[in-house]
């Protein structure tokens, strides 16, 4: 869920303005884009809002001594967490300019291929040892 309320909106607001066409070869390449950068604010989001919590554990529990609710008394911790997440990923398209496309799956796609043919030589170029 937080990763599909982080994308959706954002693919969907470039649909409807026609900055994007939908296209799958235009809509496929951006929704990639968006999901990875949203799993990685994710999953650094979560790891930061457990490691916090484990960490200030006595806040936690001097806040629900007080009378907040526990959802309430872990938020007080997680939220300084999540906007830190976003950091890492402001950074590196601070650093780009805009986007960086990953992977051979893109650059077919980009280069006239099908999705299929695509993601065929994603799964091969991913297959491969060094």
């Amino acid at each position: 869920m937080p990763i599909a309320a982080g994308t959706a909106p954002v693919l969907a607001l470039l649909a409807a303005t026609g900055v994007v066409d939908m296209d799958a070869i235009v809509v496929i390449p951006v929704a990639g884009i968006l999901l990875g950068g949203c799993m990685t604010a994710t999953a650094l989001a979560g790891r930061r809002a457990v490691d916090e919590l484990e960490q200030r554990r006595g806040e936690v529990e001097a806040a629900l001594a007080l009378g907040l609710l526990p959802r309430d008394a872990a938020l007080e911790i997680c939220r300084p967490a999540a906007s830190q997440a976003l950091v890492p990923a402001l950074g590196q398209t601070r650093t780009v300019g805009l986007v960086t496309l990953p992977g051979s799956f893109v650059g077919m796609l980009l280069g006239g291929a099908s999705p299929i043919e695509a993601g065929v030589v994603q799964l091969v170029h991913g297959r491969r040892r060094p």
